[in-house]
């Protein structure tokens, strides 16, 4: 079985690869369910993993959490079913389970996962799952704060979005130094205006051949379902949008990209992404941009409330993550008091 996994920052293309590799006949790609940021920093406290009570648990809570996302998946998975599929009793071996056990139903032979923040937890999973391929897929920093700009959630400024991006890719670039062999790079702005290019060299490092489904991503299923539910994916089931990027430089101005370029300058120059020349007498009004950027969050704010529809379709995923949150915080500090 291979296990895929697709490394990224948010609004960097990720679903759009993973619904591509969706497509290809060996491979299943279940939505991003995001059981990295919802459940592996408590893992811990589940209990002893040896203790086949503990994995029925945590397979029982990954099922559930799966069942309540924005869009569910529709696979009728039962623990009992996984429990089997288990080869190493930890956090990432019932994840590993799981998806193998999805993967063993569709009659695949390779899953995908396209978690967030994958890149806070790679190093784990790659010392405790065989057969990993890992996709590193980068977007430019300042196309990425753009996107952020137009949906709710994520950095409001332009301050905060740099440093939010420059962390991320310098975790990716030092797992790419240290997982060299395991981890393969791919350019969005490479993807998009190529794809079939880009997708034969995915393919490749996968030990796949290639098929021209992947191209055929948006008359999915689940693309049309994404779609639909949120703002996030809206061009999910539209077909590769071929311009889309460098629009930082006609939308973002010169003041706002020399900003973003103060604090991201380093990861831009090694991922190859072009830089803004700079006028070292240049001095921006530090008061100025501090209220604008404190002005802009509050308006911020205000506009994710008008979201209505996407807070009550969340709702119920809500409500399970933090039910089980809840369960392991309350162990936690049972264990801290001890």
């Amino acid at each position: 079985m291979k296990r895929i996994f697709i490394m990224s920052s948010e609004r960097s293309g990720s679903n759009l690869l993973r619904s591509m590799l969706g497509r290809h006949p060996d491979i299943v790609a279940p939505t991003a369910v995001h059981f990295t940021t919802n459940m592996a920093n408590l893992a811990f406290f589940y209990g002893n993993y040896n203790d086949d009570a503990v994995l029925y648990e945590v397979v029982t809570d990954m099922i559930e959490v799966a069942a309540s996302h924005i869009v569910p998946w529709k696979w009728n998975i039962k623990t009992t079913d996984v429990l089997p599929k288990i080869k190493k009793k930890n956090f990432w071996g019932c994840m590993a389970g799981l998806f193998d056990s999805i993967a063993l139903t569709k009659r695949k032979c390779a899953w995908v996962c396209k978690d967030n923040n994958l890149f806070d937890y790679m190093a784990e999973i790659l010392c405790n799952m065989d057969n990993a391929y890992v996709i590193y897929l980068v977007r430019d920093g300042r196309d990425v704060a753009l996107s952020f700009f137009n949906v709710p959630g994520g950095p409001s400024t332009i301050n905060k979005s740099a440093k939010l991006w420059t962390r991320e890719q310098m975790t990716c670039l030092r797992l790419v130094s240290l997982f060299r062999k395991s981890i393969h790079v791919v350019r969005y702005e490479d993807l998009i205006s190529n794809p079939e290019k880009q997708l034969r060299k995915i393919c490749s490092f996968l030990e796949i051949d290639y098929s021209h489904d992947m191209l055929l991503f948006a008359v999915s299923e689940t693309s049309q379902r994404m779609s639909d539910r949120s703002k996030y994916w809206e061009n999910l089931n539209k077909p590769v949008l071929k311009n889309n990027y460098n629009k930082w430089k006609k939308r973002m101005s010169h003041i706002d990209a020399l900003r973003y370029q103060q604090v991201a300058a380093l990861p831009l120059m090694a991922l190859g992404y072009d830089t803004v020349e700079v006028d070292y007498e240049w001095r921006h009004n530090r008061l100025y941009y501090f209220l604008k950027d404190y002005f802009i969050e509050v308006f911020y704010a205000l506009k994710v409330n008008f979201w209505s529809h996407e807070n009550k379709l969340r709702n119920k995923k809500r409500s399970k993550i933090s039910s089980i949150n809840r369960k392991l915080k309350k162990r936690k500090i049972a264990c801290d008091f001890q």
